[in-house]
């Protein structure tokens, strides 16, 4: 038998048949076995080899590796919000080019991969950083990087839960510190407490800071001091437009700075556009007890230097030296486009600064601006049946639940499905036994009732689901337009929910009317549910619901930047589009205001949308305008009377009701709800509203009623943004669409001698 095994190497296909006509039956026997043993670990071989074998044989080259992945700003991320992701590569013994990808979960379980039109391009033995950015889904998620070159995987990388870095809440407070401490990190600890906790974050290389503004989207203050100009330096043009776009845009800032004031406030310097007004000089400050009562502190203070300002925008919180008020403020709040800057005219990361202890508390002070907590543990009991019976905590929650009622898309009621359950159990159990047993007496027709029950009742529940769903694709929208007058900034935030009839693919992009918007930038992305409630962001897991990946084109700004997004029968996806660009219009704004806080002056309204209902908001007052606005009308502030702020917000439009509890569970009060997003904390705040808005806080215009400047809040027929389907409108497919036009004015203030000549 052993003179046998050669031939099985030259001619297999004969071996078993010369072995069973040459060997003994045991020979034979052992001979198969050995063959058949040999054969599955052949197979055994050939699969692991399969399985193992790397998906692009470049990859398995070596060409290259990912050393790094760096996720958020300071190792920090929010679940729901655009974050930067710094990749490291090294390249092998070719060079690297292609593009990176970053794959990981949606809200919904749907996997997505992020791209950006950047390329890379790393020669031979070169190592190199390129940043992606990506929505993360839960806050213990997955994260896959990949160099795709013609659509092949060149290199990849999966990091687990606890690779990626710390997640904090959606709703949660972060606060990011570029270069030296100034005191956040002891505020966030030790002064700064509430519903929403407070995370502290440091950046202290510029090349962590991001190219792009929607790196900042988790990010409520950036905090900078000025005291190290060479790490301001370093800083690159794009990362000071990106800081600056998103600060234009909503965020906040607060600077910290008295030596070096002068050198990055001054014409052509570094912060040029963020002058907190004209800076004089910098001066010692000895008398230093205003400050210490201020804190109510007890530790003293050296003499410390303060940027002396004159012409101060916006309004002073606290003064160095309450005998020089004009002149010697210590911490400012002013608008800067559609955010909000706080100026201290000090250096805290400097001494007497650096080692006071109560700098916490004066830090903490400066960040509990525009801020509701206070109001938390009094509404908080009420709060907590409210969530557990309307499944969200925020005021982003009740937008979703208010776009997801489509017209002739009715949901079967719960109780009906509870009904047809216990009429079913009843039939199918005890109704059918005691039908034979009492009525037809003879049990064996069994075998007939019981399948003629089930089909029944099948038959029901497929009429009633065909009788409550629609048979069109539908939309519905909800728009909000905030237009900055005085730099013609506009800004648009666009909610939008798809249903879809059957089980599709959907390559979604965004258009913008260009009869009013500038080079309009559009980033169209899923929109997350704020909480830990089921498909909430706050969720710590989350498992895939399909396998079937969607992609997001960051970079693409107009068609089709969501490419073959699948949606389920009878299922909707909610959408958010957040665009902005420029607009020019022949609108005057000329209001001042007297002594009394009054409004004063006209304005002609100049808009190419008719605005319906409209409401001019200014600190206490609002004035609710008599007439529709057409373009080129003029408006008298003469011939309108203000009512109360506050009595205006909380109470139901078009009712004399002074003040109405808000309904939280309310989806049919599309206008009162945006009057509290749009005003939230003047409205009262979570006391009020039993909701808290920290999802998407750039919303609420509070923050510039409070800086001193006027926004007049309308309604439009005509929407400025529209989704696209392959480069077709949607138009026709849309159920119910709102569009508000929200106008931020500027005011300017008359003297006393200019009032009485009024």
């Amino acid at each position: 038998m052993i003179e046998l095994w050669p031939d099985w190497v030259r001619n297999p296909w004969n071996f078993r048949r010369r072995l069973r006509d040459e060997s003994s039956v045991v020979e034979h026997r052992i001979a198969a076995g050995l063959l058949s043993l040999l054969q599955w670990a052949c197979c055994l071989w050939i699969v692991t080899v399969l399985v193992a074998w790397p998906k692009d044989a470049v990859a398995w080259q070596g060409s290259g590796e990912i050393t790094q992945v760096a996720v958020g700003l300071g190792q920090r991320f929010k679940p729901g919000h655009w974050t930067p992701v710094r990749v490291t590569l090294i390249s092998g013994d070719q060079s690297l080019v292609g593009r990176l990808r970053l794959t990981t979960l949606d809200s919904d379980g749907v996997p997505v991969h992020y791209v950006t039109d950047q390329d890379i391009s790393i020669a031979s033995g070169e190592s190199g950083v390129v940043t992606g950015y990506v929505r993360f889904g839960s806050l213990n998620p997955r994260l896959t990087v990949s160099v795709i070159a013609e659509d092949q995987v060149v290199l990849e990388r999966t990091l687990g839960v606890g690779e990626i870095g710390e997640g904090v809440l959606s709703t949660d407070y972060l606060i990011v510190t570029f270069g030296e401490s100034l005191g956040v990190e002891e505020a966030t600890h030790e002064k700064l407490n509430g519903a929403h906790a407070y995370h502290a974050a440091s950046v202290t290389a510029a090349s962590e800071l991001p190219l792009r503004w929607e790196g900042y989207d988790a990010i409520d203050v950036v905090a900078i001091g000025t005291s190290d100009l060479s790490a301001l330096e370093s800083l690159s043009e794009k990362q000071v437009r990106a800081l600056q776009t998103w600060v234009a845009l909503g965020g906040r800032l607060m600077i910290s700075g008295a030596r070096h004031a002068n050198d990055v406030f001054r014409s052509g310097g570094l912060f040029e556009e963020w002058s907190p007004g004209e800076l004089q000089r910098v001066s010692k400050e000895v008398r230093t007890s205003d400050v210490a009562n201020y804190l109510s502190a007890a530790e003293e203070l050296e003499p410390f230097d303060v940027a002396v300002i004159s012409a101060i925008k916006g309004n002073v919180q606290a003064f160095v030296d309450s005998s020089r008020r004009k002149q010697r403020p210590l911490v400012t709040h002013y608008p800067y486009r559609l955010g909000a800057i706080s100026y201290l005219t000090v250096d805290l990361d400097r001494e007497p600064f650096a080692s006071w202890s109560p700098r916490a508390e004066l830090v903490a002070r400066v960040l509990r601006v525009n801020e509701d907590d206070n109001d938390l543990a009094s509404s908080s009991s009420t709060g907590i049946g409210k969530v557990s019976h309307i499944g969200y905590d925020d005021v982003v929650g009740q937008v979703r639940a208010t776009l997801d009622q489509f017209r002739n898309a009715r949901p079967i009621a719960f109780s009906l499905i509870a009904t047809l359950i216990g009429v079913y159990i009843l039939l199918i159990g005890p109704g059918d036994f005691f039908f034979l047993k009492k009525v037809i007496r003879q049990m064996h027709w069994s075998w007939l009732t019981f399948p003629a029950i089930v089909l029944s009742f099948s038959a029901l529940s497929l009429w009633l689901w065909q009788l409550t769903r629609d048979t069109k694709v539908k939309v519905n929208q909800l728009e909000v337009i905030d237009l900055d007058v005085e730099s013609q900034l506009v800004r648009g935030t666009t909610w939008a929910h798809c249903y879809s009839p059957r089980a599709d693919v959907y390559s979604l992009g965004m258009q913008i009317d260009d009869s009013l918007v500038g080079d309009a930038k559009v980033l169209l992305a899923w929109q997350g549910l704020p909480g830990d409630t089921l498909g909430g962001l706050d969720a710590t897991s989350l498992r895939p619901a399909l396998d079937f990946a969607y992609t997001i084109d960051v970079d693409a700004e107009s068609e089709e930047s969501i490419q073959q997004l699948p949606l389920n029968v009878s299922s909707t996806k909610s959408l958010v589009g957040q665009w902005h660009g420029s607009f020019s219009s022949d609108s005057e704004f000329a209001l001042q205001t007297n002594r009394n806080g009054e409004l004063l002056g006209r304005f002609r309204y100049e808009l190419p949308y008719e605005l319906e209902e409209g409401l001019l908001f200014y600190q206490n007052n609002v004035y609710p305008l008599k007439r529709t606005l057409d373009a080129g009308q003029v408006v008298e502030m003469a011939g309108l009377s203000p009512k109360k702020l506050k009595s205006q917000l909380q109470s139901v439009r078009g009712m004399t009701v002074a003040s109405a509890p808000y309904d939280a569970a309310a989806t049919d009060d599309v206008p009162r709800l945006l009057d509290v997003m749009t005003f939230y904390d003047l409205a009262g705040g979570r006391s009020y509203a039993n909701l808290s808005h920290r999802y998407q806080t750039y919303v609420d215009l509070s923050s510039a009623v409070r800086n001193g400047r006027a926004v007049l809040v309308g309604r439009c027929a005509r929407s400025v943004s529209r989704l696209v389907r392959e480069g077709d409108s949607l138009e026709s497919d849309y159920d119910q669409q709102w569009t508000f036009v929200r106008v931020v004015i500027p005011v300017s203030t008359k003297s006393e001698t200019e009032d009485g000549a009024l």
